[in-house]
């Protein structure tokens, strides 16, 4: 396809992926948007992933394009699909999720409709015994701005960029990108760190959002199922988190928007330190587990004095009382896993939450498996 042809670029970086890989690109070959290609970057895996990669390009070519480089992480390769994309918007996916068979048409044809830098839609998270999962606070956010005809959202001022930082999700495979401004914004991903590189990408984006669309539909599929193995290895890889959040705060305040965005930042800020806290529950180390909850809560406090306060007052987090105390942290995380688990595993799958990526499902460069 000439590139004027080329709606949407869907960059998916492989690691070691055969297990999941044909039902990814199964759901990229059966898109029933015409005008997309699906990049698919194989960062080094010494599994099947190369030959099965191979295999849908040469079936579907122009459609499937295969790039193949050593293993650097998930930030280098989704950086290497970006450097060829050929679409006006960008859209990314995870080689071990898929997409609905009509999910690049609805967001493209949103993104078109309302001229808009970012769409965003909803997702599942498929977990044990095939079960599907929305998270609620998100759904909240979308379906709310589509029933009051808000579905394109004009993005004028640092509170709109707060109300986006707040009610959407920090990933990537949900969203649509504007490649234009991209290129224009020489916006990448930060190599070498392993966790939070795609919320870094993502909030450094909504800096230069005019227009954000909605799609009220849960289209993207995301595998959370090995996110639940209670078998799990920790490492200094989890102090990535506030690198990456560090040089987001760093990115506002040049900008001259941190002071405007304090609240909202802080609001995004304490939700990774509670999802890392609540995914404590599925992992060993119970010293380093003490020792990052407490380079955590120093590194909030550096950044927002009040977060404390704020945290406890949020409605979305759970027994915020004990999460914003050092010593009560202390005691959660030296009670057995096998207890916090019965305990508060029930309410978490209620409530939508997953557990964050655990160390032994990821190749050198940090890909999961």
């Amino acid at each position: 396809m000439e590139e004027s042809q080329i709606k949407v670029s869907v960059i998916i970086p492989v690691y070691n992926e055969e297990r999941y890989l044909r039902k990814c690109l199964d759901s990229m070959v059966s898109q029933t948007l015409r005008g997309i290609e699906a990049i698919v970057v194989n960062d080094g895996s010494r599994d099947g992933s190369e030959d099965i990669i191979a295999e849908y390009a040469e079936a579907y070519p122009g459609l499937i394009i295969p790039v193949n480089k050593k293993n650097e992480g998930v930030s280098a390769a989704r950086n290497a699909g970006l450097k060829i994309a050929r679409g006006q918007y960008i859209g990314f996916a995870d080689a071990d999720d898929y997409a609905a068979p009509d999910m690049y048409r609805k967001m493209y044809g949103k993104a078109a409709y309302g001229k808009a830098d970012l769409t965003v839609c909803r997702r599942y998270s498929i977990m044990r015994h095939g079960k599907l999962l929305i998270e609620k606070n998100y759904r909240r956010f979308i379906r709310n701005m589509v029933e009051h005809g808000q579905e394109v959202m004009e993005v004028r001022s640092s509170a709109d960029i707060g109300r986006l930082l707040e009610n959407i999700s920090v990933f990537i495979w949900d969203k649509l990108f504007d490649r234009a401004v991209i290129q224009k914004e020489g916006l990448t991903f930060t190599e070498g760190n392993v966790y939070g590189e795609d919320f870094a990408f993502s909030a450094k984006y909504l800096t230069h959002v005019k227009r954000a669309a909605f799609v009220d539909e849960p289209l993207y599929y995301y595998n959370a199922v090995n996110e639940l193995s209670t078998t799990r290895t920790i490492s200094q890889s989890w102090y990535n988190i506030y690198e990456n959040l560090e040089e987001v705060l760093d990115y506002y305040d040049a900008k001259g928007l941190f002071s405007d965005l304090e609240t909202s930042l802080c609001d995004v800020s304490f939700r990774y330190y509670d999802r890392r806290v609540n995914s404590l529950l599925f992992y060993g180390g119970k010293v380093f587990q003490y020792r990052f909850v407490k380079y955590s809560q120093t590194f909030m406090s550096k950044w927002f004095p009040g977060w404390k306060k704020q945290m406890l007052l949020s409605r979305e987090i759970v027994a915020p009382f004990v999460k914003v105390s050092l010593p009560l942290m202390a005691v959660y995380i030296f009670i057995p896993n096998v207890i916090k688990q019965a305990m508060a595993m029930p309410f978490l799958i209620r409530n939508g939450y997953r557990p964050f990526e655990s160390e032994t499902d990821r190749g050198e460069g940090g890909l999961r498996r």
